[in-house]
């Protein structure tokens, strides 16, 4: 039987909805970048140059997706909600923009400059993720730092070595909720990084003046 040119178009009209559905909606990738108010010291200014160099993070989490663990063997990536760019050099942006806002070095460089610097600061990220358990999700960070004086001459040249582990408690399933949490992390990584650095410089440059001054009396 042969349709009316009416009847069929209603029929089409009919089945499109459910043609529809046949066809899978993809989700929209979403970038997401942490935010934080940089530290405030009051600490005297030290007449010396910091070189950061640029933050290395485990290979496994330098990506943009966001990463997720799940116990200590399975690790997945949600792939729609990412960083607006790949962790080292998102994080290398952070902390040269924390440690020049401070105020409290001669410079602070990023990588190689024609200043020669007097320190320099080493940061390796050995986690960056979503840790899922049975009690709820955390976001999670470890980090492993290094500060070297770059003086010829001098005795120790390794100021500091130290490795920060830091955790929030944060919604599961929630990008949003999970970037707060790293961002709330990484505010504190810096108030701590920094107040450590402060320190060991000082009392490196206090040894310095003190050999200084034994030789030139």
């Amino acid at each position: 039987m042969k349709l009316a040119p009416r009847a069929g178009f209603l029929l089409f009209l009919g089945l499109a909805p459910g043609c529809l559905t046949l066809f899978p909606v993809t989700p929209i990738p979403r970038d997401y970048r942490p935010d934080y108010v940089p530290p405030i010291f009051q600490h005297e200014r030290l007449p010396v140059v910091l070189r950061l160099a640029p933050v290395r993070v485990a290979a496994i989490y330098d990506r943009e997706p966001f990463a997720y663990r799940r116990g200590p063997y399975r690790l997945g990536y949600y792939y729609y909600h990412r960083w607006a760019t790949a962790p080292g050099q998102m994080l290398t942006d952070f902390f040269v923009r924390d440690f020049t806002y401070s105020g409290l070095y001669r410079a602070v460089q990023q990588g190689p400059a024609v200043l020669l610097a007097d320190y320099q600061l080493d940061l390796r990220v050995d986690r960056l993720e979503e840790e899922v358990t049975s009690g709820g999700c955390n976001a999670a960070m470890v980090t492993q730092v290094s500060l070297q004086s770059l003086r010829v001459a001098t005795g120790n040249p390794v100021r500091l070595q130290q490795i920060y582990v830091e955790s929030e408690p944060v919604p599961c399933n929630d990008p949003e909720a999970f970037v707060q949490g790293v961002s709330r992390i990484l505010m504190r990584l810096s108030q701590k990084l920094q107040e450590d650095v402060y320190v060991a410089i000082r009392a490196a440059e206090t040894e310095l003046s003190q050999q200084t001054s034994l030789f030139h009396p």
